[in-house]
């Protein structure tokens, strides 16, 4: 997976999908910190909660230029 990402290339968008909600948001951060520390696999990294979640979290700050949804 290293040797992908140092080729270059455009995130695919599943990668972007993760990548922006880890950005966003504390939980999905520790989620893609376990994958790339290799403490869980890839069943669970991609698993359907987890795109759920990240779906949900960008969804979240669509519109909302980069500021966090009021609590």
């Amino acid at each position: 997976m290293a040797v992908d990402f140092a080729k270059a290339r455009p995130f695919n968008p599943g990668e972007r999908l993760l990548f922006s909600a880890a950005a966003r948001d504390e939980s999905m951060a520790r989620h893609m910190y376990m994958f790339a520390a290799r403490l869980i696999g890839p069943l669970r990294f991609l698993n359907p909660s987890a795109l759920a979640k990240a779906a949900a979290v960008n969804i979240g700050y669509r519109g909302a230029a980069g500021v966090p949804p009021a609590r």
